[in-house]
C-alpha cells in the first residue's frame, strides 16, 4: 500500500484526481480502486469527489499490485476493421475485455495484444486500447485505441453521446407498443454491490429506446438504443419492465427457455463513431448472431457479415 499526505499545494483536489495523477492511472481505473476498497483517505473510505485538505492521509495499492501486466495470447478474434490509429473487432460471448484485478488471461485485451499489438494505454496499463466494454455474456462490436490521441478523441465521442451503439435482443414477453423509452434514476444495488438497479434515490439517470422488431410465442425480438452507457443498462431495463433478457442469469428468469442457452441473448450489432484521424463517420454492422438462432425462423435472421 502507498500512502501520500496531501500538501497545502494540492488543497481542494478530488480524492479520485489526486490518485490518478500519483498512480498515472485512469479516473474510471481509480474510481474502481475507491469502489474496491483500494484506496482511501487517513484510513477510512472516501467518495471519490472528496475534496482533500492538507495533511490528508492518502493511502492506494499500487498498480502493479491491483492488476498484473496482461500478455498477448493467441485467442481468436475477429477484427472488422483497423487502421494505425483503432481497430473494430467483433466480441465473441463469454469473454472478458479485460482482466480483473486478479490478472486472469483469456481477455479480449489479451487477444488484442496478440493480433494488433500496440494499443494506448491511456486507459491505464491494465486496459491497454479500451474504451467502452460489453459485458462478457454479451457480443458484438467494439472500438479499441491503438493511440493516445485516438483513445481521448473516442473517449469523447462515448461521453458526450455522438458515437451510437445499437443492440439487439430476445426479451420474455410480447409488446403492446411497437416502441417505447425506458429513462430512470440509476446506481449501484444496494443489497447487492456486484448488480445494478433502478434507484428512486439514485443521482444519475439511465435512458433506453426500444423498436420491436418481431414477436413470437411469449417473446420478442428487440432493437435497442443507449442514450446513457451505464454498466447492465439494457439488462437491468429490460427487466424493471417485465421483459427481461433471455438466459440473463443476474437479471432474468429461470425458466427452462433460459435455461437452455450459457449468457443473455443481447448482442451490440451496430456501431457509429467518427474516425479520430480523419473526421470520418464510420458505421459497422452485424447480422444477428447464430446464437439467437434456436428462437428466431430462418427467414427472420440476416447474415453475420460486418460491414463499414
Amino acid at each position: 500500500m502507498i500512502s501520500v499526505t496531501v500538501g497545502i499545494e494540492d488543497e481542494g483536489m478530488r480524492f479520485d484526481a489526486f490518485v490518478a495523477r500519483q498512480a498515472q492511472l485512469s479516473r474510471q481505473a481509480v474510481r474502481d480502486m475507491i469502489d474496491a476498497g483500494y484506496a482511501a483517505v487517513t484510513g477510512k473510505r472516501a467518495k471519490p469527489s472528496y475534496s482533500l485538505k492538507p495533511g490528508d492521509e492518502v493511502s492506494y495499492e499500487s498498480p502493479e499490485a491491483l492488476s498484473p501486466i496482461p500478455e498477448p495470447e493467441n485467442i481468436p478474434v475477429n477484427i472488422v476493421y483497423e487502421d494505425s490509429d483503432i481497430a473494430v473487432l467483433d466480441k465473441p460471448v463469454g469473454i472478458s475485455v479485460h482482466p480483473s484485478k486478479n490478472g486472469e488471461g483469456g481477455t479480449l485485451v489479451n487477444a488484442l495484444l496478440y493480433h494488433v499489438g500496440e494499443l494506448s494505454l491511456a486507459a491505464g496499463i491494465e486496459r491497454p486500447g479500451v474504451v467502452h466494454r460489453l459485458d462478457k455474456g454479451t457480443s458484438g462490436l467494439l472500438a479499441v485505441a491503438k493511440s493516445d490521441i485516438a483513445y481521448y478523441s473516442l473517449a469523447k465521442q462515448f461521453s458526450e453521446r455522438t458515437a451510437v451503439r445499437r443492440y439487439t435482443a430476445l426479451v420474455h414477453g410480447n409488446f403492446a407498443n411497437a416502441r417505447g423509452i425506458i429513462e430512470t434514476p440509476y446506481g449501484k444495488d444496494p443489497s447487492n454491490r456486484t448488480k445494478m438497479a433502478v434507484l428512486p434515490a439514485a443521482s444519475r439517470m439511465a435512458k433506453t429506446e426500444y423498436e420491436l422488431e418481431e414477436q413470437f410465442a411469449g417473446y420478442s425480438l428487440l432493437r435497442l438504443s443507449l442514450y446513457t452507457g451505464r454498466t447492465h443498462q439494457i439488462r437491468v431495463h429490460m427487466a424493471y419492465i417485465g421483459h427481461p433478457v433471455i438466459g440473463d442469469e443476474k437479471y432474468g428468469l429461470e425458466t427452462e427457455l433460459d435455461k437452455r442457452f450459457e449468457s443473455q441473448l443481447l448482442h451490440a450489432y451496430r456501431l457509429e463513431i467518427s474516425h479520430p484521424a480523419t473526421g470520418e463517420k464510420m458505421a459497422f454492422e452485424t447480422g444477428i448472431p447464430k446464437r439467437f438462432s434456436p428462437l428466431i425462423p430462418s427467414e427472420t435472421q440476416s447474415t453475420d457479415n460486418t460491414t463499414n
